[in-house]
């Protein structure tokens, strides 16, 4: 009896509780390869919370409670998923790096994962980063602008890579919870729709606050039940992937809450506030701790996040803490990342476009990216062309990088595009309309300020809404050959209240001030010698790529007026050409040989997983060398490095 007691405590002393569930820890195994032969070792293999290394043929195995719900690599650097005939249309467009547990809620079940890759040239790489996609299918035709607008721009932008691998990162609320229920849109819909669409490239998603399903009610669970749809559909919440010579990591800052107000109007399937708080969990934060503890402090890290860690305030001249909780708020986060070379912060959310170096952390630069469909879409449906509450064009942030050097250009998401980076306004004709529009002295009335332009500038006074401007940028005009003073201000742009705004308040009486137009610092003022004026305007970016544009007063206050329109003249050098040059040298394998076709002699190293080197001569030409056994060969020739998986 006493016996049989004593068992019966330990195998209940063995047995956790986690999440209201009994469960015990299971064995997950399995290889991450690129054939049956050959293992990729070093890799990190991860359930959200333990973290482990293939072994030195690509096995791996540890305990896990399954928790998550799913298990996932960081791919390494050099790789890709592997792709056959059998890889569906939205296996190519989101990578399989991730799988859900068989037995989920079976934790005593052991289960085996095997990831199989391919070795793929990608030191040289374009990430585009998208940001508050929100398709729902709503009145707004958002589904229609998405295809019409911004997938042409992006597959023009895969044409564009050339040779050079491109990936999207998508920076949250890919889709838009309020309205999962009433049009029947959720993650699982966002995959069919860019499946449908033919998106060109690649897509690693980061989660948003919209992306929780509002369905979930509230209790001290919310937050990672609400996670499941999305957690099943598109991957983990956080995770981490190295391409070419860049760390990128990905974080949920949205704690969702949802909580439930007695007597409150809800949308079909909704259950609560769809509230939530921005901080990262303890939970993130220790895995986060783990994840860079394998990284050298000399890798550029990409941190991808929905809600920005940092903000401009209102006079837009410095640059202050956005407020966050303790536990996993911006603090703790740079904090982590302060050891690093070189951080760059990708954000989204706030639907507008801002840079910032905090002073504190000179190694970090954060780019918040504006809505890719404006503000939800309303000026696309009134105006046919997207723009945010910053007056900036829907777009998308393009970084083209090199091994560890990268640079950046913002695009305007409308089809055709051409380069623009600002618009010009005449406050003359600004002040028309405000002054005999009937509809513009209501805004105030909706609860949202607007700028006087009346009171607030000098005759003649000419704007420049330099979208994804930062302190690196130069601004000049002239004047008849005369160089004209150029300030800095913030204010709104009023291209957006006119196809937004001013459109909205005549079909409703009420615009909220997420919605509305917002001042922004990325404005720019200059004044004129008279109301017919010519001015030569040269912005120039950090990387000497220079944007021009000449116009002549008066400039109308109308949305073709203010279309954005200038020059883009690329410098003749720079990273984006190094990416997209023709190469000296071409390298692949066919059957048991590397080959390589060089424009000129060239020496030729050959590296074995064992780390032995081969050095041969390559002529100009086609070349072949055989290799003694199938592996994976590292290449380099001419500054050109290739992983190749020889059979």
């Amino acid at each position: 009896m006493n016996k049989y007691l004593l068992l019966t405590f330990i195998t209940f002393a063995s047995i956790l509780l986690n999440n209201g569930r009994i469960s015990a820890n299971a064995t997950i195994s399995g290889r991450v390869y690129v054939s049956s032969s050959v293992g990729i070792p070093d890799v990190l293999v991860t359930d959200g919370f333990n973290i482990t290394l293939t072994d030195e043929n690509g096995n791996y195995s540890f305990e896990s409670d399954k928790k998550s719900g799913i298990i996932y690599i960081t791919m390494p650097s050099g790789f890709m998923m592997y792709e056959n005939y059998k890889t569906t249309a939205s296996e190519k467009i989101f990578p399989p790096y991730w799988h859900k547990f068989n037995y989920p809620n079976s934790t005593d079940k052991n289960e085996t994962h095997n990831f199989r890759l391919k070795a793929v040239n990608n030191t040289n790489h374009i990430m585009c980063f998208v940001a508050d996609a929100q398709l729902c299918g709503r009145q707004t035709n958002d589904l229609q602008l998405y295809s019409t607008h911004f997938i042409p721009r992006i597959k023009q932008e895969a044409l564009d890579a050339g040779s050079t691998p491109i990936y999207s990162i998508f920076l949250g609320d890919e889709v838009f919870d309020e309205y999962w229920y009433e049009y029947n849109f959720n993650p699982s819909t966002f995959i069919t729709k860019n499946v449908s669409d033919g998106y060109p490239m690649m897509i690693f998603p980061t989660m948003g606050n919209h992306d929780n399903n509002g369905a979930t009610p509230y209790s001290e669970n919310v937050d990672y039940e609400a996670a499941k749809t999305y957690r099943t559909a598109l991957g983990p919440e956080y995770y981490s992937m190295n391409i070419g010579s860049i760390h990128y990591v990905f974080l949920d800052n949205i704690v969702y809450k949802n909580t439930y107000t007695e007597g409150a109007s809800y949308k079909t399937g909704i259950v609560g506030n769809r509230d939530y708080d921005t901080y990262v969990t303890e939970d993130q934060m220790e895995w986060l701790r783990k994840d860079l503890s394998y990284v050298d402090k000399s890798t550029p890290v990409f941190l991808c996040l929905h809600a920005p860690l940092w903000g401009v305030n209102g006079s837009g001249n410095t640059y202050a803490l956005r407020p966050r909780t303790e536990g996993g708020g911006t603090y703790q986060i740079c904090n982590l990342l302060k050891g690093f070379e070189k951080v760059e912060i990708f954000s989204g959310h706030r639907h507008k476009y801002y840079n910032c170096t905090p002073s504190e952390y000179p190694n970090i630069y954060e780019h918040s990216v504006g809505c890719i469909g404006g503000n939800l879409y309303w000026a696309g449906l009134y105006s046919g062309h997207l723009n945010c509450s910053d007056g900036a064009p829907g777009g998308y942030l393009v970084v083209s990088i090199n091994d560890k050097d990268y640079e950046w250009i913002w695009r305007n998401a409308e089809p055709n595009e051409d380069g623009t980076q600002f618009r010009v306004i005449d406050v003359n004709t600004w002040r028309e309309v405000y002054n005999n529009d009937e509809t513009y002295p209501l805004l105030p009335a909706a609860g949202h300020s607007y700028n006087n332009p009346n009171t607030e500038f000098e005759d003649n006074t000419v704007l420049l809404n330099v979208f994804n401007y930062d302190p690196e940028w130069t601004i000049e005009v002239t004047e008849n050959g005369i160089k004209k003073n150029v300030k800095q201000c913030f204010t709104q742009d009023v291209y957006h209240v006119i196809t937004c705004d001013i459109p909205r308040r005549l079909k409703s009486t009420n615009i909220s001030d997420e919605m509305a137009s917002w001042a922004t610092h990325h404005m720019f003022k200059v004044i004129a010698s008279s109301p017919t004026s010519t001015l030569d305007i040269k912005i120039t970016d950090r990387f000497g790529n220079v944007f021009t544009r000449t116009i002549t007063l008066p400039i109308a206050c109308t949305p073709e007026g203010l279309q954005p329109k200038n020059t883009i003249q690329l410098k003749p050098t720079g990273i984006r050409e190094v990416c997209q040059k023709a190469d000296k040298a071409i390298i692949y394998s066919r059957g048991s040989d590397i080959c390589v076709d060089a424009t000129e002699q060239s020496a030729v190293s050959i590296v074995n997983l064992k780390g032995e080197e081969m050095i041969q001569l390559a002529a100009p030409g086609h070349n072949t060398f055989r290799v003694p056994e199938r592996s994976i060969y590292i290449v380099k020739v001419n500054g050109i490095t290739k992983k190749l998986y020889v059979r």
